[in-house]
């Protein structure tokens, strides 16, 4: 720096004869260099606030959207409450899993999951279920006391107490209810009814899952 002002106050000197404004000069210009580098300094802390800034609010938007997950869609689970009579069959429509802060509501169950699910008994969709009305199904034991449909008709429901005699699995390509089957394949029960005619004769019957609902027993189940 001092070998440059000696060249600038040797020409200064030279072509005006005198240098006493030099000094001021050079304050003046290291200065104004000075206030670059700070200007620059503070556009790139700018930069990088509006960067760090950015990336918070892409990680907020992501933890506070729901996430849908497939990896239980379209299993059959049994739905019911503590207090349910019966336990119904459903299928697993859409999972969601939503994070802490956006799940105020007093319907959203302490892991944070809801559920949409179909009934199979009556073919309704129903959305926000809490995860503790979700329970995994298993088939049905021998004996086991239920309420059929019975109806031969797609659009009537026709409810029945009845008994379950047996139970078999079924490969899912060759039944209609694929959809709302597991992977390993569908339930389908040998039920008894009393048909409530003059002979009250026992009848026999072939349902699959979708067409049976459990009977709860509570006192059961808490034990």
């Amino acid at each position: 720096m001092e070998g440059k002002q000696q060249i600038m106050r040797r020409r200064i000197s030279q072509d005006y004869g005198n240098d006493n404004g030099i000094q001021p000069a050079i304050v003046i210009a290291a200065d104004i260099k000075n206030d670059k580098n700070d200007y620059r300094m503070c556009r790139r802390i700018e930069i990088i606030a509006i960067i760090i800034l950015g990336l918070i609010t892409i990680l907020v938007v992501v933890f506070n959207t729901p996430i849908h997950t497939s990896e239980s869609n379209g299993s059959i689970v049994e739905l019911y409450e503590p207090d349910s009579y019966f336990a119904v069959p459903a299928i697993i429509i859409d999972e969601i899993i939503t994070s802490s802060s956006s799940s105020s509501s007093n319907s959203t169950a302490p892991n944070n999951k809801v559920y949409t699910i179909q009934n199979a008994i009556t073919n309704n969709q129903i959305s926000d279920i809490p995860s503790e009305y979700i329970h995994p199904y298993t088939p049905y034991k021998d004996g086991t006391i239920a309420s059929c449909d019975i109806s031969k008709l797609r659009n009537v429901k026709s409810m029945k107490p009845c008994a379950i005699i047996s139970h078999s699995i079924h490969d899912n390509k060759e039944h209609k209810l694929k959809r709302n089957s597991r992977s390993n394949g569908l339930v389908i029960y040998q039920v008894s009814y009393l048909n409530e005619n003059e002979k009250e004769e026992l009848i026999y019957d072939n349902l699959p899952f979708s067409r049976v609902q459990r009977r709860r027993h509570i006192e059961d189940e808490e034990k």
